[in-house]
């Protein structure tokens, strides 16, 4: 007997096309999906199948206006843990449909202008404790406390004037920036951070005396030149130094350090010498890296952002779908450079 492929519109029969002619039974083919990456879609994708699937954990929903029918199906699909939506197919208008998935555990939203009140309603997701906002404007960094669950947090292409209020999530372990001008590094001070992760300074770095109390951090990746405010991070594993000024590894080399990267060195050479004394340091290094920014072309300042926005103001423009999601490939919080790959995938299981 043929199994029964009806139940498969036109876009999932494509999708699932080379499964179908191998003749494997519908329920084998949906048990079989895990993750769909549908950001590259752009005809409609019923999402009603979806609930059919118990072992979907990751969902990349499409990008494009319109292409999102039974968006209510996220509720019913039983092992959900990650969603990543962007402006076009989703709306801050859909916040209060996703905060009532009761196993999603990490969100990743792209694009959007969300008032305050509309963030709010997240905060009633029940298992909700990693959030990631790219290009995302309306809000304040004050606005984002509103989320006492929430164990990790990463800003992409944000402006942050009020950062130092994330130190009053009481959850926060893991913090990361991403091309974020971050006024200050106040929020350090937040009880439970173990992680942070930015590619660029703050304009304010004076925040760094509140590391001399943060013996439980892991993870300190943002341009330090003066190592010695690390001296007291006594598990700290991995470090980014800033290239262009003096490096003293001598201050840290009694932590365990098992990772070195540089930034804003002015040449390949002065990169290998870093890189030298810190394996010179500790014999035992797993992992190094550094960014070219001899070869980047200059940038020139981004305005300052407003006194009190964490994205531009309510009559900033919200770029393209189209133009976001081509720019943003983002590392998923839970494995670094998850999305990364992600983004590199097709539509088609092929």
């Amino acid at each position: 007997m043929t199994d029964d492929y009806s139940v498969f519109d036109e876009f999932w029969s494509g999708y699932f096309a080379k499964k179908i002619t191998a003749g494997l039974p519908v329920e084998k083919i949906l048990a079989s999906v895990s993750m769909l990456a549908l950001q590259k879609v752009h005809q409609p994708v019923d999402l009603a199948l979806c609930a059919r699937m118990p072992g979907l954990r990751d969902l990349l929903a499409p990008v494009a206006a319109g292409t999102v029918v039974n968006k209510e199906a996220i509720l019913s699909i039983p092992a959900l843990r990650e969603l990543v939506i962007t402006e076009g197919a989703f709306t801050a208008a859909d916040l209060p449909l996703i905060a009532q998935s009761a196993t999603l555990t990490r969100l990743h939203i792209n694009g959007m202008h969300i008032t305050p009140g509309q963030l709010a309603v997240l905060s009633e997701a029940p298992k909700l404790k990693e959030l990631s906002l790219h290009r995302v404007t309306g809000l304040t960094a004050a606005d984002l406390t509103v989320f006492p669950k929430i164990t990790q947090l990463r800003l992409s292409e944000v402006s942050v004037a009020d950062v130092e209020n994330l130190a009053r999530m009481p959850r926060l372990r893991t913090l990361e920036f991403h091309r974020v001008e971050a006024g200050n590094l106040d929020f350090l001070a937040a009880p439970k951070l173990v992680s942070f992760t930015s590619d660029d300074r703050a304009a304010d770095d004076s925040g760094l005396a509140h590391l001399a109390t943060k013996t439980q951090l892991t993870r300190f990746d943002y341009p330090v030149s003066d190592l010695s405010v690390l001296a007291s991070c006594l598990k700290l594993q991995s470090i980014l130094v800033d290239g262009s000024r003096p490096v003293d590894f001598d201050a840290i080399a009694h932590l365990p350090i098992g990772g070195v990267k540089v930034h804003y060195a002015p040449d390949e050479a002065t990169v290998e010498a870093i890189l030298a004394r810190a394996k010179a340091t500790w014999p035992g290094l797993r992992a190094t890296g550094y960014r070219e920014d001899w070869n980047r072309p200059a940038v020139p300042p981004r305005r300052a952002p407003a006194p009190s926005a964490v994205g531009s103001s309510a009559t900033a423009p919200v770029p393209p779908a189209s133009e976001v999601a081509a720019a943003w490939a983002p590392p998923s919080p839970r494995r670094r450079g998850f999305f990364d790959r992600l983004f590199k995938r097709t539509a088609s299981e092929g």
